[in-house]
Order: C-alpha cells, then structure tokens, then sequence
C-alpha cells in the first residue's frame, strides 16, 4: 500500500522526469522512451549525417533531426497519419520528446506542420536517400548476422 514508483528522467532532457500519476498530461509517455531509445542507438544522427537535405540552410526552421524523430516517434506510437501532427502539435511529450532543445525550451515551440513533414518524405524518397537507407539497412544486417556469430 506504501508503495512507491520511482521517477525517470530521460537522458535526453535532463530537466524532465517521468511518474505515473493521475495527471492526464499526455496519451503518449512513451514518447520520451522511444526518444531514449533512438539516442541511444544513434540512428538518428546517422541519418542526419549521411541524408541530402536540399534545403536552404538559412531558412530551415526544423532540424532534419527533429523532423525524423517527429516522423518515427509519431508513427511508433500509432499516429501513422501525417494529419496527426496538428491533433500533436501542443502535446508537451511530443515536443520534448521530438525536439533538439533541452530543457523546457521545447515547450515554445512550434512543431513540424503536416506540410512540412510531407515535404520531408518527398525528399526522403529521393533517388540518393533512398540509397542512404539502403546501405544503411544492409550495414544493420551484416552487424546483426556477424554478432550473431560472435563477431
């Protein structure tokens, strides 16, 4: 009856900690895991690293990261709808949990729009992306194949 739930806090934004509570603050908690998870794995920064971002440096608003981790967060946690983003858009999980800023600065934020990220997909789908993700997904398998094999 005395019992206690510890308190997380996620390592991308260490101003933030995670409790169950009665509070009906967002659907989607899972959001700041799935935002762990992606850190930790460097997924992420690899794209940002090795994806051609066409766009004009002094007028980009959004992040490639930001909007790829918009983009997966939003679809993992079941919102596969790109018109999903405006039902999102004032979630405080969401813009902590898809943002490059820390601490509370997410909070005033906008997020990507709905147009934004379609934009987003067209430049994903490009012929040079989608060779991006090609070998990186070959990458993954012969990691995966040569662990399993003790490598």
């Amino acid at each position: 009856m005395g019992e206690t739930i510890p308190t997380w806090i996620p390592t991308c934004n260490s101003s933030v900690s995670v409790q169950i509570s009665n509070r009906q603050t967002s659907s989607d908690g899972g959001a700041l895991l799935l935002r762990e998870v992606l850190d930790r794995s460097g997924v992420i920064e690899w794209l940002d690293q090795q994806l051609i971002d066409p766009r004009d440096p002094s007028r980009v608003v959004h992040s490639l990261s930001s909007q790829l981790r918009t983009l997966l967060i939003q679809r993992a946690q079941g919102w596969e709808d790109l018109s999903d983003t405006a039902t999102l858009s004032d979630d405080p999980v969401f813009k902590l949990a898809c943002s490059d800023q820390r601490s509370t600065t997410p909070l005033q934020q906008f997020r990507p729009s709905q147009p934004t990220l379609s934009r987003l997909l067209n430049t994903l789908s490009t012929k040079n992306n989608m060779q991006v993700f090609h070998d990186g997904l070959m990458d993954l398998a012969l990691w995966r194949l040569s662990s399993m094999r003790g490598g």
